[in-house]
């Protein structure tokens, strides 16, 4: 949708950027593919990520939610030494939560999804680690400017 680019850019941070999109990693994923050892997830991250891994990038921002699942064979074809973005977002809202002391107590699951429902039941428990105990409630796609 070109949101990271244009969010950079506002920022003056595009200058020394590679962009690029991976169309197959979702279908790959929700198809069950996210095991670093799959070998169409390692096919996949191969040819969408060489670019990058020949350029030298430290850093690569993780654009879409899905792609979680496969960090682990993003960072073993990369290196460890290139640093996985949404690690750094995911430990920010740690952080924050412990420090507005939002880390338990009473709440209630809910989950809004602007794909499939049926979908979203299948992949949850993949993305959250547990069986949720309600199904996702649709709601429209956001625009991002």
């Amino acid at each position: 949708s070109g949101a990271f680019r244009r969010e950079l850019e506002k920022y003056g941070l595009a200058q020394d950027t590679i962009y690029t999109s991976c169309p197959d990693f979702v279908p790959l994923i929700e198809s069950g593919h996210y095991s670093p050892d799959d070998a169409l997830i390692h096919e996949a991250v191969a040819r969408y990520l060489r670019p990058m891994k020949d350029a030298g990038v430290c850093a690569v921002l993780l654009g879409c939610t899905h792609y979680g699942l496969i960090s682990d064979a993003i960072e073993d074809y990369m290196g460890a030494e290139t640093r996985l973005a949404s690690e750094c977002a995911a430990q920010e809202l740690c952080d924050k939560l412990r420090e507005l002391d939002m880390t338990g107590g009473s709440g209630e699951e809910r989950y809004l999804t602007s794909g499939e429902t049926g979908d979203f039941g299948r992949m949850a428990a993949i993305f959250l680690g547990w069986q949720p105990k309600r199904g996702a409630e649709h709601i429209p796609p956001m625009e991002v400017e």
